[in-house]
Protein backbone atom coordinates (compact mmCIF):
# COMPACT_ATOMS: atom_id res chain seq x y z
CA UNK A 1 0.00 0.00 0.00
CA UNK A 2 1.14 3.11 -1.02
CA UNK A 3 0.94 6.35 1.39
CA UNK A 4 -1.65 8.77 0.00
CA UNK A 5 -0.79 12.23 0.56
CA UNK A 6 -3.24 15.56 0.17
CA UNK A 7 -2.51 18.89 0.86
CA UNK A 8 -3.46 20.56 4.66
CA UNK A 9 -2.91 23.78 6.34
CA UNK A 10 -2.72 24.70 9.69
CA UNK A 11 -2.14 28.03 11.46
CA UNK A 12 0.32 26.22 14.16
CA UNK A 13 3.51 24.88 12.30
CA UNK A 14 3.04 20.74 11.88
CA UNK A 15 5.02 17.70 13.62
CA UNK A 16 6.12 15.48 10.79
CA UNK A 17 4.85 12.58 12.78
CA UNK A 18 1.71 13.03 14.78
CA UNK A 19 1.04 10.82 17.00
CA UNK A 20 -1.42 12.57 19.37
CA UNK A 21 -4.33 14.39 17.29
CA UNK A 22 -6.01 11.07 16.77
CA UNK A 23 -6.72 8.09 19.01
CA UNK A 24 -7.03 5.72 16.14
CA UNK A 25 -3.90 6.79 13.83
CA UNK A 26 -0.85 8.90 13.15
CA UNK A 27 -0.68 12.17 11.22
CA UNK A 28 2.47 12.06 8.69
CA UNK A 29 3.07 15.61 7.29
CA UNK A 30 5.74 16.34 4.71
CA UNK A 31 6.84 19.57 2.51
CA UNK A 32 6.28 22.40 5.08
CA UNK A 33 5.74 25.51 3.43
CA UNK A 34 4.92 29.01 5.65
CA UNK A 35 3.09 31.70 3.71
CA UNK A 36 1.46 34.83 5.04
CA UNK A 37 -2.06 35.60 3.95
CA UNK A 38 -4.28 38.74 4.53
CA UNK A 39 -7.50 37.56 7.17
CA UNK A 40 -11.11 38.39 7.49
CA UNK A 41 -9.99 42.14 9.15
CA UNK A 42 -6.74 42.92 6.80
CA UNK A 43 -4.44 41.53 8.80
CA UNK A 44 -1.36 39.56 8.01
CA UNK A 45 -1.48 36.05 9.07
CA UNK A 46 1.33 33.01 9.12
CA UNK A 47 -0.21 30.02 7.68
CA UNK A 48 1.76 26.33 7.05
CA UNK A 49 0.95 24.82 3.91
CA UNK A 50 1.99 20.94 3.62
CA UNK A 51 1.25 17.50 2.34
CA UNK A 52 -0.57 15.37 5.30
CA UNK A 53 -1.25 11.31 5.00
CA UNK A 54 -3.28 9.81 7.76
CA UNK A 55 -2.31 5.95 8.71
CA UNK A 56 -4.25 3.27 11.50
CA UNK A 57 -2.17 2.04 13.91
CA UNK A 58 -1.90 -1.17 11.83
CA UNK A 59 -0.61 0.68 8.63
CA UNK A 60 1.51 3.24 10.85
CA UNK A 61 3.61 -0.55 12.49
CA UNK A 62 4.24 -1.62 8.92
CA UNK A 63 5.55 1.60 7.81
CA UNK A 64 7.63 2.60 10.77
CA UNK A 65 9.51 -0.59 11.21
CA UNK A 66 11.94 0.54 8.60
CA UNK A 67 14.20 -2.84 8.45
CA UNK A 68 11.70 -4.39 6.62
CA UNK A 69 11.59 -1.75 3.67
CA UNK A 70 12.64 -2.47 0.12
CA UNK A 71 13.81 -1.24 -2.94
CA UNK A 72 15.36 -2.22 -5.88
CA UNK A 73 18.81 -3.03 -6.71
CA UNK A 74 19.37 -0.34 -8.95
CA UNK A 75 17.23 1.95 -6.62
CA UNK A 76 19.54 1.11 -4.21
CA UNK A 77 22.76 2.01 -6.03
CA UNK A 78 21.09 5.14 -7.05
CA UNK A 79 20.59 6.49 -3.94
CA UNK A 80 24.02 5.50 -2.67
CA UNK A 81 25.26 7.71 -5.59
CA UNK A 82 22.90 10.60 -4.08
CA UNK A 83 24.31 10.41 -1.24
CA UNK A 84 27.89 11.34 -2.88
CA UNK A 85 29.28 8.01 -3.77
CA UNK A 86 30.31 7.59 -7.31
CA UNK A 87 29.34 4.73 -9.06
CA UNK A 88 33.25 3.59 -9.67
CA UNK A 89 33.46 3.22 -6.06
CA UNK A 90 29.74 1.31 -6.07
CA UNK A 91 31.26 -1.59 -8.39
CA UNK A 92 35.11 -1.58 -6.95
CA UNK A 93 33.25 -2.40 -3.14
CA UNK A 94 30.87 -4.86 -5.28
CA UNK A 95 34.08 -6.29 -6.68
CA UNK A 96 35.70 -7.05 -2.97
CA UNK A 97 32.02 -7.88 -1.66
CA UNK A 98 31.21 -11.02 -3.85
CA UNK A 99 28.51 -11.55 -0.71
CA UNK A 100 26.93 -8.74 -1.70
CA UNK A 101 26.74 -8.33 -5.03
CA UNK A 102 25.30 -11.24 -5.72
CA UNK A 103 22.56 -10.14 -2.93
CA UNK A 104 22.01 -6.88 -5.21
CA UNK A 105 22.35 -9.25 -8.61
CA UNK A 106 19.98 -11.81 -7.99
CA UNK A 107 17.85 -10.55 -5.22
CA UNK A 108 14.37 -8.81 -6.55
CA UNK A 109 14.26 -6.72 -3.58
CA UNK A 110 17.11 -4.92 -0.78
CA UNK A 111 15.92 -4.93 2.72
CA UNK A 112 16.96 -1.81 4.70
CA UNK A 113 17.28 -4.15 7.31
CA UNK A 114 19.78 -6.82 5.66
CA UNK A 115 21.88 -3.46 4.24
CA UNK A 116 22.05 -2.08 7.69
CA UNK A 117 23.85 -5.75 8.77
CA UNK A 118 26.45 -4.40 6.54
CA UNK A 119 27.19 -1.30 7.98
CA UNK A 120 29.08 1.25 8.39
CA UNK A 121 30.82 0.66 5.11
CA UNK A 122 33.47 3.37 3.03
CA UNK A 123 32.93 3.66 -0.51
CA UNK A 124 35.77 6.10 -1.54
CA UNK A 125 35.72 8.81 0.47
CA UNK A 126 32.43 8.73 1.69
CA UNK A 127 30.83 6.80 4.69
CA UNK A 128 27.65 5.03 4.40
CA UNK A 129 25.76 4.92 7.67
CA UNK A 130 22.30 3.49 8.80
CA UNK A 131 21.36 7.07 9.18
CA UNK A 132 21.95 7.44 5.15
CA UNK A 133 20.35 4.02 4.30
CA UNK A 134 16.93 4.23 6.19
CA UNK A 135 16.37 7.90 4.69
CA UNK A 136 17.29 6.50 1.30
CA UNK A 137 14.88 3.95 2.09
CA UNK A 138 11.90 5.86 3.88
CA UNK A 139 12.20 8.15 0.62
CA UNK A 140 11.86 5.45 -1.57
CA UNK A 141 8.63 4.47 0.14
CA UNK A 142 7.17 7.54 0.05
CA UNK A 143 7.08 8.13 3.87
CA UNK A 144 9.36 11.25 3.96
Amino acid sequence: MAINYYKAHSTEFPAPVDLTSSPNGVYLRKNVQEITQQDQDEQEQTLYEYDEAYLTMEEFKTYSDVDNLTMTALDFITALENAGVNYADIQAYLNEHTEVDKQLKYCQNVYCGVVKKLLPITLGNKTITAEIVERAFLLKNGII
